[in-house]
């Protein structure tokens, strides 16, 4: 993506009825709109694109928030959304549970 002059533009995150989560990287490439998607199961590493594009982090520091999504080489997700002392992963469960 990088070589090609794609631009990030979103990572949508989403927990599967079955357990697991659903990551959804959004790239713009030259007006047209890419996705790269990916299932992960509990406890699984997820890739970190932030090394190469740095704007990223704030996506990054969200699905941590949200989805308690960890990241691979990544050694530090600072709260994005989080007060001090709240859990990571306040929307599991609550996405799950709609009908």
């Amino acid at each position: 993506m990088l070589d090609g002059g794609a631009r990030f533009s979103a990572l949508v995150t989403r927990q599967l009825p079955a357990g697991g989560l659903w990551l959804s990287w959004h790239w713009d490439f030259t007006g047209t709109l890419l996705s790269i998607e990916t299932t992960l199961a509990v406890g699984d590493l997820a890739p970190s694109i932030v090394d190469l594009y740095p704007g990223a982090d704030w996506a990054e520091r969200e699905a941590h928030d949200y989805y308690a999504v960890s990241f691979a080489n990544r050694f530090s997700t600072p709260p994005l959304v989080l007060r001090e002392g709240d859990t990571p992963g306040i929307l599991l469960n609550r996405e799950a549970n709609r009908s």
